[in-house]
């Protein structure tokens, strides 16, 4: 199931929601219950629902950790951490959330502006 204009705006897509979204879409497509424009139509409102709603999180995060490797390619920053202890702050009046820390974690920023769809 994928578009072969694969763009920066399908990035939520390889998140763990977005993953099993995938995976479902394929399974209804391949059993007959959908059809792949239809699946592709729902990927794509995925898409934006995705950017909508992060766009609306009032909350920020502070990441914590040893720096593995980095690397910068098509405006996309990529870093590999090490030793990971993850605060989130302003996620509501009243409520605390306990620091989040593992092994290892991969980060990957892209410059906001280029998940705007095109005009």
């Amino acid at each position: 199931m994928t578009d072969s204009g694969v763009g920066t705006f399908e990035l939520y897509r390889q998140t763990m929601i977005g993953d099993h979204l995938c995976d479902s879409l394929e399974a209804m497509v391949e059993s007959g219950k959908l059809t792949e424009n239809m699946a592709l139509t729902i990927l794509q409102q995925f898409d934006k629902s995705f950017l909508e709603a992060l766009s609306q999180v009032g909350a920020k995060a502070t990441i914590k950790a040893d720096l593995k490797t980095y690397r910068y390619f098509d405006n996309v920053w990529q870093f590999t951490l090490d030793k990971v202890c993850l605060r989130m702050t302003n996620v509501g009046p009243g409520y605390m959330t306990p620091d989040i820390c593992c092994d290892k974690a991969k980060v990957v920023c892209v410059d906001c502006k280029l998940l705007e769809p095109a005009s």
